[in-house]
């Protein structure tokens, strides 16, 4: 393998990449802290906030990038701004999230989608915090399961099982599982479905990752307190395993955090 770096001295917009993501074609989409790249393994094109111009970028922070199933590029701009990115003749769109104040759309952000290609945004630490995009509407409205999370649990992440076709929800008091066929959530005290997840990890508090990889194993990632060192959590669903990995032995003097999870 070859690798190549990609900088400020060599065409990347800005020094921090908040998200990347390879659409249909194979073109890299970079979101930076000064506007958002299209790579083609040679050269950017850069796209940024022109003001007077409603076609353009929003704002030129861009935090998280997303395509659909249906080969729609989703952009999501740290002014809180959700928005479809037109990847032939390269104008914006914004979608909105009626009835709902800005503050309501504050925290991290994330889009799901389902196996049947219902696309879901899901806001951190908002009590109000997941919402279906409406093709009919244009606009995201808010999803039926609201209430998978019992009261004052506040959402930290957000998956969906392709496997189970159930959603996995993080919350800072503990972990949930929502079966949307069945329309009931299991989490600890209340596993209704018996969920092994839920028995072995239904305890923790404080998760800020979740992901299930390849081989059906469950993992997620607890911090105690925020200058505390993560802890990693895998849970073998085959055999009942359940195995804990500290990477970083502080964080006090040496701030780190792990942001997500992937597999080969």
């Amino acid at each position: 393998y070859k690798f190549s770096v990609l900088n400020t001295n060599n065409g990347l917009a800005g020094n921090f990449v908040m998200d990347i993501t390879q659409d249909h074609k194979g073109f890299i989409w970079i979101g930076t802290d000064a506007g958002l790249q299209r790579y083609d393994g040679r050269r950017f094109l850069t796209f940024k906030n022109k003001p007077g111009d409603l076609n353009s970028l929003p704002y030129n922070v861009v935090e998280n990038i997303y395509e659909d199933k249906k080969k729609n590029l989703w952009v999501i701009t740290s002014d809180d701004r959700i928005g479809l990115f037109s990847t032939s003749n390269f104008t914006y769109k914004e979608v909105a999230v009626p009835g709902i104040k800005k503050e309501g759309l504050m925290g991290i952000k994330h889009l799901v989608e389902d196996k049947d290609n219902n696309l879901f945004l899901a806001v951190e630490q908002q009590p109000k915090s997941i919402y279906k995009y409406s093709e009919k509407d244009k606009t995201f409205l808010p999803a039926d399961f609201n209430d998978a999370l019992p009261k004052d649990w506040l959402l930290t992440a957000f998956l969906y099982d392709k496997t189970s076709h159930r959603f996995w929800l993080a919350t800072d008091s503990g972990l949930v599982v929502y079966d949307p066929v069945r329309r009931q959530s299991s989490f600890r005290g209340h596993n209704v479905s018996n969920d092994p997840v839920i028995a072995k990890l239904g305890n923790e508090r404080m998760i800020n990752n979740i992901y299930i990889d390849v081989q059906q194993a469950f993992w997620c990632v607890t911090v105690a307190d925020v200058y505390e060192p993560p802890v990693i959590h895998r849970y073998e669903m085959a055999t009942a395993q359940k195995d804990t990995y500290t990477p970083f032995t502080t964080t006090k003097t040496n701030f780190r955090q792990l942001k997500n999870n992937f597999s080969q």
